[in-house]
């Protein structure tokens, strides 16, 4: 694929629109964030109940291991059938697909993307597949700053910006997390090097949060770390700890492209079938690893998952997020990088001199999404807001700095989002016009 042409010199000329005006946008672009997460989520927990049973949500051992295979594979056909009779432009999502907007396109991100991956990324959850809701929320999210942006007539800058918050409020509504969610915007969107005004960011991560805990209530969505724990007393086996995450996730970017290499020559509908079959197959031994997985990160948090467990788990998640996100189904890859972590961890506090398996496992999430992400701060935000104990502040910055470490600065990987753009052979970082 042809890389697109260039992005134009940066623009720096300043929006007419006075400072009041784009707040008010932000804060909009905030309330859009919410109510669409909202939406989301009650479209695949009412789906899910139907098919599970009451209070059975992502809890797929209720179906027999055929009708497991049976749901992920039908469910893979059907998207892929649509995908199949999308052009291919029509198809992209994702947060890989809102950098390039971003980047070579003026931050326009089109309407019927963001519907279609709100549609595909619901599907795979209610089927079970191994993806999250995270990234189709910052899609979804991007989508409704830049549409607003555009029927504003704002600048450029203003149009990244209103991007950025759509960015900060879907991954704030997702998670109940709106700190993370402005650091990610900053990380991963916005880049360190040129910061603009980031008060309608935040704005728009606290009215999107705001509106998610109306529906959902504010509760921690992982336990925090256990009482009394020495943090100092764990601090070289969680640095070892930390390392060890950073090969998971160069091993897991690695696979990733490795298989949606591979399967570049198939069309739409082979690939995203075989990829809910895959799902579906791994599901059918193992259905802990099936849709979210969050009940599954918890139980190793909680310790009550053995090595002899938690081994057999971890491979079998690996292996279903990375054929089914690698061949193609339009859902995210930041759950399951939790997950991944969560389990990795509990296993490696089974055999570490003193370590606490509960611990290791809530400090795996942190270091895995950051290495996977190439986002430190935002990782590490989110594990304290998800958690609400700031007693993991110094292990988790150990954790997640020596899965850095290994990952980025020894392996040299870029984040998973600029290895997706690398196999579409778009440039990355963008070449900007002399």
């Amino acid at each position: 694929m042809p890389n697109p042409s260039p992005p134009p010199a940066v623009v720096r000329a300043h929006d007419p629109r006075p400072g009041l005006f784009l707040l008010g946008c932000a804060a909009l672009c905030g309330v859009l964030s919410g109510l669409v997460m909202v939406a989301f989520r009650l479209l695949i927990d009412g789906a899910q109940m139907r098919l599970l049973g009451a209070g059975r949500l992502d809890d797929f051992a209720a179906l027999a291991p055929l009708t497991r295979i049976a749901l992920a594979g039908a469910g893979g056909a059907a998207l892929g059938l649509l995908w199949a009779r999308l052009p291919a432009a029509t198809r992209a999502v994702g947060v890989a697909h809102v950098l390039e907007r971003c980047a070579y396109h003026g931050a326009r991100l089109p309407g019927i993307n963001a519907l279609l991956q709100f549609l595909g990324a619901a599907s795979c959850l209610i089927c079970g597949h191994s993806v999250g809701r995270e990234g189709p929320a910052i899609h979804i999210g991007a989508t409704a700053g830049s549409l607003l942006a555009e029927r504003a007539a704002l600048s450029l800058d203003a149009r990244r910006l209103l991007v950025a918050c759509g960015t900060a409020g879907g991954i704030a509504a997702a998670f109940n997390t709106p700190l993370a969610g402005v650091a990610f915007a900053v990380e991963v969107l916005l880049g360190l090097s040129a910061l603009p005004n980031l008060t309608p960011v935040l704005l728009a991560a606290v009215v999107a949060t705001a509106i998610s805990r109306g529906f959902y209530g504010d509760h921690a969505l992982l336990p925090a770390a256990p009482p009394g724990f020495d943090a100092l007393a764990q601090l070289p086996g969680l640095a070892l700890q930390g390392a060890l995450t950073g090969l998971l996730a160069v091993a897991f970017v690695q696979a990733l492209r490795t298989v949606a290499g591979r399967s570049q020559a198939a069309g739409p509908a082979l690939r995203l079938t075989l990829g809910g079959l895959a799902c579906g197959v791994i599901g059918a031994g193992w259905p802990e690893v099936m849709g979210l997985g969050y009940g599954t990160a918890r139980a190793a948090i909680d310790g009550t998952l053995t090595a002899l467990t938690l081994a057999p788990l971890l491979a079998a998640k690996f292996a279903a997020t990375v054929l089914g996100l690698g061949l193609g189904l339009p859902g995210g890859l930041i759950g399951p990088s939790l997950v991944l972590g969560a389990l990795a961890g509990g296993l490696s506090g089974h055999w570490l001199p003193g370590a606490d398996p509960g611990l290791c496992a809530l400090l795996g999430m942190g270091a895995m999404m950051g290495a996977t992400l190439n986002a430190p701060l935002a990782a590490l935000v989110a594990l304290l807001e998800l958690t609400q104990d700031p007693r993991l502040i110094l292990p988790a910055m150990l954790t997640i700095a020596a899965a850095d470490l290994v990952s980025h600065r020894v392996f040299g990987l870029p984040s998973v989002f600029v290895a997706q753009l690398q196999m579409r052979g778009i440039d990355w970082p963008p070449r900007e016009r002399p």
